[in-house]
């Protein structure tokens, strides 16, 4: 056991990473496994399951595009992720000298999954329950798999980022503003209040955000116009799957509010922020044939530039592949005639005076200069 809370000291950090619990727990169906000197243990060309806790001897970690190496000692985990959401391996993973190892298998993992989505059950709280089955470790919390997918991505793309965690010491949505570091939805509520929220933010983000009014909340009864106005053809815009309609239906005339309207409409399967997307969608008139035709980029639209971008943008602008442009009037886009609308009913809950003049400097914007 002594091990065991070692990997997890040392891959859980402040004990927030569900990585090294979900391991722990996973300890108790494992086994050993054993490499001689230069054995492969993982390879780019393998598709392995199996996931490597290293009791004894010396693993390096050699990445054949970069020919940089790494070791790795007793204690440490590897084949984490790739077994997780079976990625195929971007480094060769070479026994330095005999290795033993504890080997778990997570084909179980992704089968669970795959039975909870198939149930109707979203994704994000399929990946909860099957980590919760076979671990009993509970994973609900949005910022916990929204680092799953994080991660996800950076092995597909294998991007140079190094993933930390860093432990939260507040409540997620808590709504106390008494310590120095508060919730996001503190933030956003001392806003909607007009009270000061520069002890919470930087100097930078309080200037941007001192005078927006732009609240999500604000937009209901614009929302609710569009869907009334469009109650026998919501199925047309995007996101809004079949069957679920007609609960936005049903739910619109019984509703004062933004929240009270989503959590009306929230079922199983369809979560918070998905039903909040699909509102905008409509709030926007964005159709599933819209999508379909804006699935490939048009154009590169440059909002501001230093002198270094400026110098970027001089030398690279014949080798690009897509238009650069500065404006609305630089070519004929159906995609930039779609951000432009979304811009136009972005201001469309300011006072009638300052939202005209904010929609004509959005057509008439010059990328700023510094």
């Amino acid at each position: 056991n002594d091990i065991f809370e070692q990997i997890c000291d040392y891959f859980g950090i402040l004990e927030t990473n569900i990585y090294g619990k979900f391991l722990y727990k996973l300890s108790y169906h494992f086994q050993y496994k054993y490499f001689k000197p230069k054995d492969i243990i993982y390879h780019p060309a393998y598709d392995l399951s199996d996931v490597f806790i290293i009791q004894k001897g010396y693993v390096d970690i050699d990445n054949p595009l970069s020919r940089l190496k790494k070791r790795i000692n007793p204690g440490d985990i590897i084949g984490h992720f790739y077994a997780l959401f079976h990625v195929k391996p971007q480094y060769i993973y070479s026994a330095v000298s005999n290795v033993e190892a504890i080997s778990i298998d997570k084909n179980k993992f992704n089968e669970l999954v795959k039975e909870y989505v198939l149930e109707g059950i979203n994704y994000p709280t399929a990946i909860s329950k099957a980590i919760k089955v076979l671990t009993h470790y509970e994973t609900n919390k949005p910022n916990d798999l929204l680092g799953i997918s994080y991660i996800k991505e950076i092995i597909k793309q294998n991007a140079k980022i190094e993933p930390i965690c860093i432990k939260r010491t507040n409540d997620f949505h808590g709504l106390n503003t008494d310590d120095d570091i508060i919730s996001a939805t503190s933030i956003r509520n001392l806003l909607k209040e007009k009270k000061d929220i520069s002890k919470y933010v930087p100097r930078i983000t309080m200037e941007y955000l001192k005078n927006d009014d732009y609240f999500i909340d604000n937009y209901f009864d614009l929302i609710k116009f569009k869907i009334i106005s469009n109650y026998d053809s919501l199925e047309t815009f995007q996101t809004v799957d079949e069957g679920i309609e007609g609960r936005i239906k049903k739910a619109i005339y019984e509703s004062n509010n933004l929240e009270e309207l989503i959590s009306k409409i929230k079922s199983k399967r369809y979560t918070h922020n998905k039903i909040k997307r699909m509102l905008v969608h409509i709030l926007c008139g964005f159709t599933k044939n819209e999508a379909l035709k804006c699935q490939n980029s048009e154009y590169i639209r440059v909002l501001g530039f230093n002198n270094k971008g400026k110098l970027y943008l001089n030398q690279h602008k014949k080798d690009s592949t897509l238009p650069i442009i500065t404006g609305y009037s630089n070519i004929n886009s159906e995609i930039l005639n779609i951000e432009f609308r979304v811009n136009a009913i972005y201001f469309m809950i300011d006072k009638q005076k300052n939202k005209n003049n904010l929609i004509t400097m959005e057509y008439k914007h010059k990328p700023i200069i510094k």
